[in-house]
Formats: structure tokens, C-alpha cells, sequence
């Protein structure tokens, strides 16, 4: 985008990205002088999410993990999966912050934790190994 030129004057810009999917993006400035010398502004921080996260501690695990969820609006839901797609865990969630420790049902391997909520699908890896 071009500049205003020399100016003292305030100038205003704006930009919108519409190649968005729910993450968080980091934006920041490059000003290029006449001269071609450059200067960057402060990094500015944007979440595009409905606000749920999803912790897994630990991970790799050999007996018990635990599964954080905070920020959760409404009813969710938590699955577990093994590696074939096969569902070998499955819960509901309606709490905004919710801790559910799992393992002990599982065998060593690699799963897939899925939770489900707003429409929001987010999917971790899970490792258990003795």
C-alpha cells in the first residue's frame, strides 16, 4: 500500500485480511523511506477464535494425563480416538474450565483428543508409551 508521501500531517490506513480461519495471527508495520530505509512498528496480537483452549500434561504420558479445557461456552464434548479412527473415549463437557484425567483405560499407542464446541473442532496428538 502506498504511503501519504512527506507529510506532518496523521494519516490513516487500513488493511483487511479475509483469508482468516479461527487461530490467532500476529500483525506489524514496515514503513520504507524515500531513501529505502525501513522501520517496523510493535508486533499487535489478533485471536479469531471462540475462545476455548485445550491442554494436554503430560504428553507423552505412561499412566495418567490430563485434559484442560478452559474457556468452553455451552455444551461440549471430548473424544478420544486411536490411531484407526475408533472412538475409545467419549465425554461431555458444560463447564467453562473442566480437568479430565485419562489413561489408565489405554494402551500404549498414539490417540487423537478431539474436543467439539461453538461449532469449533480442535483435535491434539496423545501419546502413551511405558
Amino acid at each position: 500500500m502506498d504511503g501519504s508521501g512527506n507529510t506532518n500531517n496523521l494519516s490513516q490506513y487500513s488493511y483487511t485480511d479475509n483469508n482468516l480461519v479461527l487461530d490467532t495471527y500476529y500483525y506489524r508495520l514496515q514503513q520504507v523511506d524515500f531513501d529505502g530505509t525501513a522501520t517496523y512498528s510493535n508486533v499487535v496480537t489478533v485471536n479469531f477464535n471462540n475462545g476455548f483452549t485445550v491442554s494436554l500434561f503430560p504428553n507423552p504420558f505412561t499412566d495418567e494425563s490430563n485434559i484442560l479445557i478452559t474457556g468452553n461456552k455451552g455444551t461440549g464434548q471430548i473424544k478420544i480416538m486411536n490411531i484407526a479412527g475408533s472412538v475409545v473415549y467419549i465425554k461431555e463437557v458444560n463447564s467453562e474450565s473442566e480437568v479430565l484425567t485419562v489413561g489408565k483405560e489405554l494402551s500404549d499407542g498414539v490417540y487423537i483428543v478431539q474436543v467439539i464446541s461453538d461449532g469449533e473442532v480442535k483435535n491434539i496428538r496423545l501419546v502413551k508409551n511405558k
